[in-house]
């Protein structure tokens, strides 16, 4: 013979009950969505001397620029930011290894090996670069109210220090810089940004 048990639940508890089902599955979405997942996959020829790439900027939604090197050339592709697909690569023979990349306005700024500071349009077209320096490396740019700040480390024989310039996004001319303290260890310097609410770099 079977027994019939009834209970009787608070609607209190049946309503912490229902919410508590919609706020896991809630969750449980957001949680999906913040995986990263795979768009596409692009592999770059860079023929038998080798190469990497160091970094990518963007423009908007529409395109990004992969910065790197092809051997010792510097290589830089602009492909749409949609499909990856390949719309145009600078290389050159005259300057060396590319490191980091900023887009402002209709101008994208390049910095690398040996004071190579290069400002191209959108188009990969080089509009300015600075001459050659071979004490000096820069390795990291950021930009903030139409100026360029670039990073990187500077040899003074067999000793190194930090150095931080600013410049104009106009014609990259040098407005101010910072050296640290020297170091006879070699050192380096990855990456400045611009806090936006003190202003400090």
């Amino acid at each position: 013979m079977f027994k019939m048990i009834i209970i009787r639940v608070s609607p209190i508890i049946i309503f912490f009950m229902v919410l508590g089902f919609f706020v896991q599955n809630l969750l449980l979405i957001e949680s999906q969505e913040l995986v990263p997942r795979v768009v596409w996959r692009i592999y770059s020829d860079v023929g038998e001397l080798g190469g990497g790439a160091y970094t990518v900027c963007e423009k908007d939604d529409e395109y990004i620029y992969v910065v790197g090197s092809q051997g010792t050339r510097p290589r830089i592709e602009m492909r749409l930011k949609s499909n990856g697909s390949l719309m145009n690569t600078w290389i050159s023979n005259i300057f060396y290894k590319l490191l980091d990349c900023v887009v402002v306005g209709d101008r994208l700024y390049v910095v690398g090996w040996y004071n190579t500071i290069l400002m191209f349009d959108l188009n990969l077209n080089l509009l300015r670069h600075t001459d050659v320096n071979f004490s000096y490396s820069p390795s990291t740019i950021e930009s903030y109210e139409n100026y360029l700040y670039i990073g990187g480390v500077e040899s003074l024989g067999d000793r190194w220090r930090w150095r931080i310039e600013m410049r104009k996004t106009d014609d990259l001319s040098l407005i101010k810089s910072f050296t640290s303290s020297e170091s006879q260890k070699y050192d380096d310097l990855y990456v400045i940004k611009i806090n936006p609410v003190t202003k400090q770099l």
